[in-house]
Order: C-alpha cells, then sequence, then structure tokens
C-alpha cells in the first residue's frame, strides 16, 4: 500500500509539473513580435506568429468559380429550382432565362442578378435564393488530431472552430493550440499559432478563414503521457 501511494504521489507531481510548462507556452492573443521559423511536415521553414490572422476582408467571402455546382430555389415557380454546375464559360443554364454568367460573383450577387433577370419578363417580385452546394476551388483542409481529418469546402463565410466542427472536432489526446497555415505574399506561407480554447471562452475573435488554408491539430504528447499512466492504473490491482 505505501508503494502504491508513493507512485501515485510521483505521478501527481510530474502532473503538476508537465501542466505547468504546458500553460506557460499557451497563447496569451495578438504578438508585436517579429514571426519566427516554425518547421511544417516537409522540414521547411515557414514564418510564425501566436494568435490569429488579419481579418481577410472580403477575400472571405467566396466567389462562384468554374466547376462549383450552384443550387438555385425560386419560391412562386418552383419548377424552376434546380442545380446547376457553372460551366467553362462561368455560365449556368436556367430554365426561361437560358445562359447566365456568375463566375467571379458572390453568392449574393449571383442571387440579385438572377431576381433581375426573372422580373425582368416573367415574374413579379421574384423570391430568388442561391446556394453553394459544391466549391472546386474554396476548400480548406483540415488535419491532425481530429475525429475526421479532410478537405472541406467553404459555404458562405466560415471560421475556425466551423472547420474543426466539420472534422468532428478534437480528439481527447489534442494540444489546446493549433496551427494556422496561410497562403501569404509573394507566394509565401505563414503559420499562425492559435489557442482555441481562448476562442471557446471568448479571449480571442473567432478568424474567418479563406481559401487554401489549412488547420494542423498536433497530438499533446503530455496527455497521451497521462492517458497511458492513469488508463493502467485505472486497470491495475492494488496492493494490499
Amino acid at each position: 500500500m505505501h508503494h502504491s501511494l508513493t507512485r501515485l504521489a510521483a505521478l501527481t507531481a510530474l502532473l503538476i509539473v508537465l501542466q505547468g510548462c504546458k500553460s506557460s507556452g499557451g497563447v496569451t492573443g495578438f504578438t508585436n513580435e517579429a514571426p519566427t521559423p516554425a518547421a511544417t511536415s516537409d522540414a521547411r521553414k515557414v514564418p510564425s506568429v501566436k494568435g490569429i490572422p488579419p481579418d481577410p476582408g472580403p477575400a472571405a467571402i467566396p466567389r462562384i468559380s468554374e466547376g462549383d455546382l450552384l443550387q438555385l430555389e425560386v419560391f412562386q415557380a418552383p419548377e424552376m429550382s434546380t442545380k446547376e454546375r457553372v460551366m467553362s464559360s462561368g455560365e449556368i443554364f436556367l430554365p426561361l432565362i437560358g445562359a447566365i454568367k456568375v463566375a467571379g460573383l458572390t453568392q449574393e450577387e449571383a442571387e440579385q442578378l438572377i431576381t433581375l433577370k426573372l422580373s425582368e419578363n416573367y415574374l413579379q417580385n421574384p423570391q430568388v435564393n442561391l446556394f453553394l452546394e459544391e466549391s472546386a476551388s474554396q476548400k480548406v483542409t483540415v488535419v491532425g488530431d481530429v475525429g475526421a481529418p479532410g478537405v472541406f469546402p467553404i459555404k458562405g463565410k466560415m471560421t475556425l472552430m466551423e472547420a474543426i466542427a466539420l472534422a468532428r472536432g478534437v480528439t481527447k489526446t489534442a494540444k489546446d493550440e493549433v496551427v494556422l497555415f496561410r497562403k501569404s505574399a509573394p507566394n509565401g506561407l505563414t503559420a499562425y499559432i492559435i489557442d482555441i480554447e481562448e476562442i471557446q471562452d471568448g479571449e480571442l475573435p473567432n478568424p474567418l478563414l479563406v481559401g487554401g488554408d489549412t488547420i494542423h491539430v498536433a497530438v499533446s504528447g503530455t496527455q497521451v503521457f497521462f492517458d497511458r499512466i492513469f488508463g493502467k492504473l485505472a486497470v491495475a490491482p492494488v496492493p494490499l
């Protein structure tokens, strides 16, 4: 019994030390420090910054491109509701209207254009909804210690936490910090180290993503270690 208590006390002390080390490296918010090198999986070095990336502004609003699949709903004329893929010409073909160019437009702009075309000759005060069913170009990648890593299309505006949710969330062994890789001019890459707990607690805003972003959720070595140790302790017989 004495040996068991001694071992448990030692493990508890180690937990406190490691948790202290972990918390000392946490992200506290924006930083004015110059970017520092961060290693990617292919051993290239990229600048890294602690904190969320700057607001991408209009770049966070996806624009329709060739190959996108669009869903159109017209409330007064359900027979016109359809799904159309954007052709190489940047056009979609709609009943009554014919070919209409939508590539380069936002979802809202395309809705307004289709509404205008319908109201000119066919419907009075048409109500049109246009949805981006599948994006051919605007996608984000979520990898690492998540439930279902993958590539996900951006539908409307997408935040960091929404992308992680699409990947079925982080696992119990994931770090609190994630790395968001974003293309930067000219032809560069910047890594943003973000504490997602601070986002969940409202201490940091939930950043908007842009097409081409990659989110990497790393495994916490400390958490894996203690899962193994305390998992064994939970099933090991306690000597009397």
